[in-house]
């Protein structure tokens, strides 16, 4: 029985680590890349994970929100208007940030 159990502790504690290594991935440039104009909140969330931070407005109907992810140097932001993407910047400590605005494939 305590063969079963160390075994058990120590495929659980795998398994966090994975977890916790998965998350922690997220917020990279290959992530940002997949964001596109009028995705969803949930949508983002999807690629890039819960938001280090959010604020959100509402006035006469119309919803903002800014939501940043934050990872070692990255910084993500993200404009939402109606719970779509309108605008995204992703910039690392020491270089230029590179906003992207609209329809990127725009030509």
């Amino acid at each position: 029985m305590d063969k079963m159990l160390k075994i058990s502790s120590k495929l659980f504690a795998i398994l966090c680590l994975c977890l916790a290594m998965t998350a922690c991935s997220r917020i990279t440039q290959d992530n940002f890349n997949k964001v596109r104009p009028n995705m969803t909140m949930q949508e983002v969330t999807a690629i890039l994970g819960t938001p280090t931070s959010s604020e959100s407005i509402d006035i006469g109907g119309i919803s903002g929100t800014s939501a940043i992810w934050e990872k070692d140097d990255i910084q993500i932001t993200i404009q939402f208007l109606n719970d779509k993407v309108l605008l995204k910047n992703f910039s690392k400590k020491g270089s230029s940030p590179m906003p992207a605005m609209g329809n990127e494939n725009a030509g």
